[in-house]
């Protein structure tokens, strides 16, 4: 079987041709001299013009004439050819495996469908289609989620580039473009003032253009699974002023490969962001790291005095952990002796049973005071304590509550 090249060229125009006579006129010709490589594609098309013409008997025809086609090729002969020549979610897998050319599909696709309604088509049109198309196609790319912000989706599509021509929607509120083969990305996001979510994970970024910190609005940054050079890109993320959530964690290959300190940097920085810590005071954050993230290094730069101001953090973590770290500070913890000559200090509040223990120790001959004096040995941490200006003067050993209840050895 042997088609010139006019003859071939004569199947395509009428197998796409907008009457279905001549696709039939297609098939017929096709039919009279066998099917080639070359005019799998019309197959194909030929089929789907069919079956939406709800011609089914005839689809089952260019089905069944397909068979003696698929049946030379191993990876085709397995596969229900009805179900392989189907249009539907996975056809560019099926593309794939029959080796269709995807740009003339896209070009059918759109003649047949200038307004698609489904999502997987647009897709295959913004990925396969020229520029042209791809500009038809944006906008119905563009949806309104329920919270009433737009999206852009054009994640896993296997793009290299982002096209320029995503600055017709720069005023969305979302984009995705999660999952594709970028290398880099155009310094335009200065145009993107309104973008509040940005999905840009699973690709084999290194650097983000300079603009980028111009995303002021950015609340939500997925940056996981890229190769980032860490240092810039942390100074980077330091710049967005409302960003409250973050993803950046790196690749397997590159969790086993990468320094240790930048993956701990990475891993802190996802911290203070999605903790509300980014743009917090250096001591703020060192609370923060130090005893929710549990890193050693930020507990090794706490002083008495920030612990003291610890206890006065909203987050109760932080109350907790900084109250044990003080209890336990420099290794002086309450033995249950206290010496005759001690003196007690009490800061912040106690409960009114502590009052009522204090007074009747009062009676036994230990000295209480409501605040830091020169003779101060001991004191009790009560809640909501004022940091004491004399705290780091010298050693005292510090008690709780509780510690009041025991039975008290009297060392005279």
């Amino acid at each position: 079987m042997q088609y010139t090249l006019d003859e071939i060229s004569k199947i395509h125009l009428l197998a796409e041709h907008a009457d279905l006579n001549n696709v039939l006129l297609a098939f017929e010709l096709i039919k009279g001299s066998g099917i080639v490589v070359e005019l799998v594609d019309d197959i194909y098309w030929i089929y789907n013009r069919l079956t939406w013409a709800k011609e089914d008997r005839m689809a089952k025809q260019v089905a069944t004439f397909f068979q003696s086609y698929a049946v030379a090729s191993p990876l085709l002969a397995n596969n229900s050819l009805e179900e392989l020549l189907y249009l539907d979610a996975k056809f560019e897998q099926k593309a794939a495996l029959l080796n269709l050319n995807v740009v003339l599909l896209s070009q059918r696709l759109f003649q047949h469908f200038p307004s698609p309604s489904k999502d997987f088509i647009l897709r295959f049109l913004f990925k396969h289609g020229t520029k042209d198309i791809q500009e038809k196609v944006l906008p119905l790319l563009k949806v309104r989620e329920h919270t009433g912000r737009f999206s852009l989706n054009l994640g896993g599509l296997d793009l290299k580039k982002i096209p320029k021509i995503i600055l017709r929607e720069k005023h969305i509120q979302i984009l995705k473009i999660w999952g594709n083969n970028l290398t880099e990305l155009p310094d335009f996001w200065d145009q993107f003032q309104f973008l509040e979510t940005l999905n840009l994970a699973e690709n084999n970024l290194e650097t983000l253009p300079p603009s980028f910190t111009s995303l002021q609005k950015l609340e939500r940054l997925y940056a996981q699974n890229n190769h980032f050079k860490i240092p810039p890109l942390l100074q980077q993320i330091k710049q967005l002023s409302k960003i409250n959530y973050l993803a950046i964690t790196s690749p397997q290959a590159q969790q086993q490969s990468g320094a240790t300190s930048e993956q701990e940097a990475l891993k802190q920085m996802e911290g203070l962001v999605n903790h509300g810590k980014i743009h917090a005071s250096e001591k703020e954050q060192n609370l923060f790291l130090a005893f929710v993230m549990n890193k050693e290094s930020a507990v090794q730069q706490l002083s008495l005095i920030d612990l003291f101001e610890a206890l006065s953090d909203r987050n109760e973590v932080i109350q907790k952990q900084a109250k044990t770290k003080i209890l336990n500070w420099k290794g002086a913890v309450f033995s249950g002796q206290i010496p005759s000559n001690a003196s007690i200090a009490i800061l912040g509040f106690v409960s009114f049973a502590t009052r009522n223990r204090i007074t009747e120790l009062t009676r036994q001959g230990i000295k209480f005071t409501t605040k830091l004096t020169t003779k101060t040995t001991h004191i009790i941490l009560g809640d909501l304590p004022e940091v004491p200006k004399m705290i780091t003067d010298r050693a005292f050993v510090f008690m709780t509550e509780e510690d009041l209840d025991r039975d008290l050895n009297l060392k005279y």
